[in-house]
This record gives structure tokens, C-alpha cells and sequence, in this order.
């Protein structure tokens, strides 16, 4: 038995946060990156269940299926996040489609994503399109994580978009099928090796 100190407490307080509710209450414009490599600049006017309903700046209202979101981020920042999007031409040659399936996914465990929060580990996350996202979590949800390109410049990216993902430091791949048996995450010094979480 083990456990890592604090995930218990940190998935308590943040694991089911809404977060599309939170930005539609701020009413502001997001630049979103939606799947078949389009951009829409717009604020979120209703969250449905597995739907967003995005107002453009013309006033137009479109519905996008939520799987169709890659990532998005405050829309004053897309002047120093697009420079910041690297792309894997191998992936993006692949022409991979969103996944509605969520037993397909390219999954990453919380027990991963909580240390490197923590511990500011540099992550690398490919997407399913091919855009390459490098910098630090610094929150993470059931549905997302937020990540900090460079210093004041934080995305959203959502979890059912990722490809791959790569801790920066060690090269590994923070992926379920390969974690599952390598459990880096008992290898950082948030691990308690004998006890059971409180």
C-alpha cells in the first residue's frame, strides 16, 4: 500500500470543477482551437451536456460537440500562445479524428499529473491534430488541464484531445498503457510508501 501525499485532498477540491460553467460566467472572449484545425474567437453562451453553444463576435451563435474542443485560452493571449504551438508533422500526417469513445482515448493518470503539478516537471502534450504543447501544469480537472506555455501565458487543454504526452525531463510517456506498469509516480518524493491516505 501507498499513496501520493496531497492528490487525495487536491482531486477532492478541483477533480469535478466545471470549468466551461466558470468561463461562460466570466462572459469574456476565448480564443478556442476546435478539431479540423479551425479557430473561433468567441465567448461561451450556453454549456450543454456534451455541447457548446459559442457566441462569435459578429453575434452569430454556433453549437460545437465538446470533443470537437483541442484547447482554448483568454483571447488577449493568442498573440504569444500561437508562436508557442509546435507542430509533429508525423501526427498531423496522420489525419486522426476526435475520439467519441472514451475507452479509446489517449488517457494519463492523475497520479502522473499531480506530481509533475507539484513538483513543476515540464511536460510535452502532442495532440490528436498534431500541435505540440510544452510548459507546467498547474491545474488539472476530470476533463482538462491547464497548462503554463511560459511565464503569465496558461491554456486549457482538454484531455480527451492528447495524442501523447512526455514528462521533459526523463523522455518517458506519461500515457496509462505505458504507466500502468512503470508507476513513475512512485519514483517522485510525494510517494508514501507504506499507509493509506487520510
Amino acid at each position: 500500500m501507498g499513496y501520493l501525499r496531497g492528490l487525495s485532498t487536491y482531486l477532492n477540491q478541483n477533480y469535478r470543477r466545471d470549468l466551461f460553467t466558470e468561463f461562460k460566467e466570466n462572459n469574456s472572449f476565448l480564443e478556442f482551437h476546435l478539431a479540423g484545425h479551425k479557430k473561433k474567437l468567441a465567448y461561451i453562451a450556453a454549456n450543454k451536456r456534451y455541447d457548446l453553444v459559442l457566441k462569435e463576435v459578429s453575434s452569430k451563435l454556433i453549437t460545437i460537440p465538446k470533443v470537437h474542443v483541442k484547447f482554448f485560452y483568454p483571447s488577449e493571449l493568442a498573440e504569444k500562445v500561437n508562436p508557442l504551438i509546435k507542430i509533429d508533422e508525423q501526427v498531423r500526417g496522420r489525419n486522426l479524428q476526435p475520439i467519441f469513445n472514451p475507452t479509446r482515448r489517449f488517457h494519463i493518470k492523475n497520479k502522473n499529473l499531480y506530481p509533475l503539478m507539484i513538483l513543476k516537471t515540464p511536460i510535452s502534450i502532442t495532440l490528436l491534430e498534431g500541435e505540440v504543447l510544452e510548459g507546467l501544469i498547474t491545474d488539472f480537472t476530470m476533463y482538462e488541464i491547464f497548462l503554463e506555455l511560459s511565464p503569465g501565458v496558461e491554456i486549457v487543454v482538454l484531455r480527451h484531445a492528447i495524442f501523447n504526452a512526455l514528462d521533459k525531463e526523463t523522455n518517458r510517456s506519461l500515457l496509462k498503457k505505458f504507466q500502468d506498469t512503470a508507476k513513475d509516480w512512485k519514483k517522485t518524493p510525494l510517494w508514501v510508501e507504506d499507509g493509506t491516505e487520510e
